[in-house]
C-alpha cells in the first residue's frame, strides 16, 4: 500500500503555484456536468438522494395548484450543474481536500428545463494549521451559475482546505472514536422522526406569524450507510469519479491523486466516502458524507419550515468535523432575527447539527423570504 511519501507534497512551490492563480479559474476543465438540464428525473433524483420527499419537488398536481404554478426544484439542486461550483481545485493531485464552509445565494427558484451553467474562480488563498492537519492550504472560490439567458441564478462561495495525506494520521484527530453501536431504542427513536418528517407545505407561514426565538422543527439524517450516499451520488454525480477505461487513462496522468486500497488496486480520492480502507489513509477512521449532502440536509430542515410560499434567500454552512457512516445528526435551529427590507419579510435562522454523541458537526446560518399579511384595506401590515 502505498505511502505519504509518494503523494504530492504541499511545500512551498506548490502554495506559490496555487496563489498565483488567484483570480483565475478554479481548473481549466472539468468532466461534463453530471446534469445539464433540469429534468423532472433530475430533480426526483436529487431529492431522493437528499432525502428531501417535499411534493413540491415530486408531485406534479400538488405543485400546479401551489404558488410556483408547477415543480421546482430543491434550492441545493445548484451542486448537480458544474463540477467546479462545488470548490474544488485541479493542479493539487494527491493533496487531500475537506469543504470547511459553503454559502448559496439564490436569486431564483430552479424549475424543470432550466439549462444552468458556471464555474468557478478562486478569490483568495490563505495558510492555515489545524487539528486534523499541521499544514493546510484555505481556498477560497466563488461561482455563478446562469441560466440559457445569461441570468444568474445562484451565486456559490466555498472554503476548501487542503492538506497532504497522511497529515490527519499524524494530528490523531480521530484517535479516540470508537464507533457506535446503537440500541434497539435508540434506533427506534430516529427512525421514528425520520420516518414522521414532514413538511409545512400549503400552510402559509406569514412573516407577522414568526417571532425571534422560534424553533423550527428538528430532522434527523442517519444512522449513515453506504447506501445513503450511494442515493445522493445518483442525483450528484461526483466530482472524480470515473471507471473503467476512463479512469485508467486519468489514473496514469494523475497517479499521485489516487488512493491504492489494500488489493494494491489504484481508486478514486472520492472512495474515502464509501471505503474505510482508503479513507482511514487521509487519517480519519471510516469513511464519511459529502460536503454538498450535508448542506442539503440543513438546507431541507428550512424549506421544511418556511413552507411553499417562503423562499430561500441564502444560506451558509459552516462543516465542523466528519459525519463518519453509522453516525446520525440531529439539525435544529432558531429564528435570530426579523425585517422588512425593500418589501420583502425576511427571517434569520440559526443552524446547528449534532450527532449522536452531541458532538457539532455544521453549523448554518439562513435568510428565508416570508409572505407578509395583508392588512383590512389590502395594504401589507407591519408587526
Amino acid at each position: 500500500m502505498e505511502s505519504n511519501s509518494e503523494y504530492q507534497r504541499l511545500d512551498d512551490d506548490l502554495v506559490s503555484a496555487i496563489r498565483k492563480r488567484i483570480g483565475q479559474p478554479t481548473s481549466k476543465s472539468y468532466p461534463h456536468p453530471h446534469v445539464t438540464v433540469a429534468s423532472l428525473d433530475a430533480i426526483r433524483h436529487w431529492a431522493y438522494g437528499i432525502g428531501d420527499y417535499n411534493p413540491l419537488y415530486l408531485d406534479d398536481a400538488y405543485a400546479a395548484a401551489g404558488p410556483h404554478g408547477g415543480i421546482i426544484a430543491p434550492p441545493s439542486m445548484g451542486f448537480v450543474f458544474s463540477r467546479g461550483i462545488s470548490g474544488g481545485v485541479t493542479g493539487m493531485a494527491g493533496i487531500h481536500g475537506l469543504i470547511s464552509e459553503t454559502k448559496f445565494t439564490w436569486y431564483r427558484q430552479i424549475r424543470p428545463g432550466d439549462r444552468l451553467s458556471g464555474n468557478s474562480i478562486i478569490s483568495d488563498v490563505r495558510e492555515r494549521t489545524g487539528k486534523y492537519a499541521d499544514r493546510q492550504l484555505e481556498l477560497v472560490t466563488e461561482g455563478l451559475l446562469r441560466d440559457g439567458d445569461g441570468e444568474v441564478v445562484v451565486k456559490v462561495q466555498n472554503c476548501q482546505r487542503r492538506m497532504e495525506r497522511g497529515g490527519g494520521r499524524k494530528a490523531s484527530k480521530y484517535a479516540d472514536r470508537a464507533p457506535h453501536v446503537y440500541t434497539d431504542d435508540e434506533l427506534e427513536q430516529l427512525w421514528s422522526v425520520a420516518a414522521e418528517e414532514t413538511c409545512r407545505g400549503a400552510r402559509t407561514r406569514s412573516f407577522q406569524s414568526v417571532s425571534v426565538g422560534d424553533g423550527i422543527d428538528p430532522i434527523v439524517r442517519g444512522p449513515l450507510t453506504t447506501s445513503d450516499i450511494i442515493m445522493f451520488l445518483i442525483g450528484w454525480g461526483g466530482q472524480y469519479i470515473r471507471g473503467h477505461g476512463d479512469w485508467v487513462r486519468w489514473a496514469r496522468r494523475f497517479r499521485t491523486a489516487a488512493i491504492t486500497n489494500p488489493l494494491n488496486i489504484p481508486q478514486p480520492p472520492e472512495a474515502v466516502h464509501w471505503d474505510d480502507a482508503i479513507a482511514q489513509q487521509t487519517g480519519v477512521p471510516a469513511a464519511y458524507d459529502y460536503g454538498p449532502q450535508r448542506f442539503s440536509w440543513l438546507s431541507t430542515a428550512l424549506t421544511n419550515w418556511m413552507g411553499d410560499a417562503g423562499a430561500l434567500r441564502s444560506l451558509s454552512v459552516q462543516f465542523r468535523r466528519h459525519v463518519f457512516v453509522g453516525e446520525a445528526i440531529w439539525i435544529r435551529g432558531q429564528v435570530a432575527a426579523t425585517r422588512i427590507e425593500d418589501g420583502a419579510g425576511l427571517v434569520t435562522v440559526m443552524l446547528e447539527a449534532k450527532n449522536q454523541s452531541d458532538e457539532l458537526v455544521a453549523t448554518g446560518e439562513g435568510e428565508i423570504q416570508l409572505p407578509l399579511d395583508l392588512d383590512t384595506n389590502g395594504s401589507e401590515s407591519a408587526r
